[in-house]
């Protein structure tokens, strides 16, 4: 509540002195999950999803800046300890020359994520800038040249504290058969900021235990005088303290009639120096995209996917799609125990199937969004910890 009034209230007489425009969002999703933390222990929970969002806006035909925050609290049904909230705010803007050709985007965001005592190892904050250039070609298409840099620390786990850079060029040609190609070449760059504190393997440092500490590693003693306080160990795959890689992606997008689509979208992701680091064998952060238990530096990959779009009515939109990805890690794969398994690299084959039915509406002055949807996980690895499966069922409603 303080971060959201130190943002907000110098937000509302901003918009007053500007008479910018002010925007609330509001929603809720709930999301009944078999295996919410995505193992082979395959632990069902439901996780509720309720959200706030306030932003400012100021638009001309040229220039526009918007300012924003939102608390977002993940509240698990079963595995109470496991809840956490995220706050996060932003200041974005765009600048168009005159000549309509030219343009281009900047952005600056900030995130905090606090998570329960048993847990707040996890606890994060991020910074990021970002600065993209477009150029509008008469017969060649989108161009879009981008930057990012990206701070971001842990404040129970600073050997996981990084650097990060991040430079994007792509390219968006359209045919008169409706047809979109996107093509997309990326690098980045990511420093560990902190060595290892133990032997370059673990990391020791106190909590707090409140029952079963799944995640949290093995407990290494209790304090007598305060028997609830143990001492944690996290295990940490792989040394690296320099990482960087490249990708290339391609998307076509079709347009099959006046409500069909067809996207299909392939991906190529290769590590070109160094090691990662990340945690093995502990349960996920519950967050797409989370850093400390499948970085997307730890591995090379090969991506397919394909999506169906339906306008069903002129509102109601329905999707279905699948994924398909393989994964080679630069560490080598272990049992249940933590031992090493005679292999030299962990390999994942990762399947993803899903369906959504998203129906907009406007009531009055009010834009409202309801939307519901299935998915099902299937991940085979030669790490037995990282095999498993489950489906997963969402739905919610988004009020702006």
């Amino acid at each position: 509540m303080l971060v959201f009034l130190l943002f907000s209230l110098p937000a509302f007489f901003y918009a007053k002195i500007c008479s910018a425009q002010v925007g609330i969002t509001l929603g809720y999703f709930a999301v009944k999950d078999e295996n919410t933390f995505k193992n082979y222990e395959r632990i069902p929970d439901t996780i509720h999803q309720p959200y706030v969002g306030f932003s400012i806006s100021s638009q001309s035909m040229n220039n526009g800046v918007r300012l924003n925050y939102q608390f977002s609290p993940y509240i698990f049904q079963d595995n109470q300890d496991r809840r956490f909230v995220r706050h996060s705010a932003g200041l974005l803007g765009f600048h168009h020359l005159k000549d309509g050709i030219h343009s281009f985007f900047w952005g600056v965001n900030y995130g905090l994520r606090l998570n329960q005592q048993l847990y707040d190892y996890l606890d994060d904050t991020f910074t990021d800038a970002s600065l993209r250039y477009r150029f509008i070609s008469s017969g060649f298409g989108i161009w879009s040249l981008g930057g990012q840099f990206r701070i971001q620390t842990y404040k129970n786990l600073p050997s996981f504290d990084f650097q990060e850079g991040r430079i994007q060029l792509s390219h968006t040609f359209s045919l008169p058969t409706r047809t979109s190609i996107i093509t997309t070449v990326e690098s980045g760059m990511k420093n560990f900021t902190n060595a290892l504190t133990v032997n370059g393997t673990e990391e020791v440092f106190e909590g707090r235990d409140f029952g079963q500490s799944r995640g949290k590693g093995k407990g290494k003693g209790t304090d007598i005088e305060d028997p609830d306080s143990v001492e944690q160990t996290i295990r940490i795959a792989g040394a690296g303290q320099q990482i960087s890689q490249a990708l290339a992606r391609l998307r076509i997008a079709q347009s099959l009639g006046n409500r069909t689509g067809l996207a299909l979208e392939g991906e190529i992701q290769r590590k070109l120096s160094g090691n990662s680091r990340v945690l093995n064998g502990q349960d996920s952060g519950y967050e797409t995209g989370d850093l400390l238990f499948d970085d997307p530096y730890s591995y090379d990959s090969e991506s397919i996917s394909a999506e169906l779009t339906w306008l069903l009515t002129t509102r109601l939109k329905w999707k279905l799609g699948g994924e398909v990805m393989k994964k080679l890690y630069d560490y080598a794969p272990t049992d249940l125990e933590g031992n090493s398994i005679a292999a030299d690299r962990r390999r994942d084959r990762y399947i993803l199937y899903w369906s959504s039915l998203a129906l907009p509406l406007a009531i009055g002055s009010r834009f409202f969004t309801v939307e519901i949807a299935v998915s099902y996980q299937e991940n085979e690895s030669n790490a037995p910890y990282y095999t498993f499966n489950g489906l997963q069922l969402s739905g919610g409603i988004q009020i702006q």
